[in-house]
């Protein structure tokens, strides 16, 4: 999967989600919180490593591996 695809699909999910990416995509999104990398800019809050925003970031059909921390555990 091409990076370009990976965000298109993580969108599409964001805005789409079934109850098990809903739980999944909160699970991501406090670890993103915790973690040293995380930036809460004054419009979109992302990952100070990769730049990705958060918000369609951790909807990610890649799973753990697309952390660049390794710091998802699915």
């Amino acid at each position: 999967m091409t990076k370009l695809e990976e965000i298109l699909r993580s969108y599409a999910r964001m805005f789409n989600p079934t109850d098990d990416q809903k739980f999944i995509a909160k699970e991501r999104l406090s670890t993103c919180i915790e973690c040293e990398y995380w930036v809460q800019g004054k419009v979109l809050d992302y990952c100070g490593k990769c730049k990705c925003a958060t918000s369609g970031k951790v909807f990610s059909p890649v799973g753990g591996n697309a952390c660049p921390m390794g710091k998802w555990i699915r």
